[in-house]
């Protein structure tokens, strides 16, 4: 295998690591991807958490894994770490609903 050669699972036409692709480029602040919509090439999730629905996702996904250790045999202490993040984040959802409620 020469150093040109780029092994993948996927079909590889042209490898540049870490080259920007100039043709994706676009001067306003959303890129528009045929078959995905448009993608915000500057922006930050952080900067949109909840108008993206980030921290309902990241409730969710701890829900699942505090119920999978628990049926895969876990002890209280061992979750509890877990139990402790998906009560924070609870409350964040709550303040956060509670605002909304309030601005209505």
């Amino acid at each position: 295998m020469s150093s040109d050669t780029v092994e993948s699972e996927y079909p590889v036409c042209n490898w540049a690591p870490l080259c920007p692709h100039h043709e994706l480029r676009h001067g306003g602040d959303a890129l528009y991807v045929e078959g995905v919509g448009h993608i915000a090439q500057y922006h930050c999730y952080l900067d949109m958490l909840w108008s993206h629905g980030i921290p309902y996702f990241v409730r969710d996904y701890i829900f699942k894994e505090i119920n999978l250790r628990v049926a895969r045999g876990a002890k209280p202490k061992d979750v509890r770490d877990l139990v402790a993040r998906l009560g924070s984040i609870n409350s964040k959802i709550w303040a956060y609903e509670e605002e909304c409620r309030c601005k209505q």
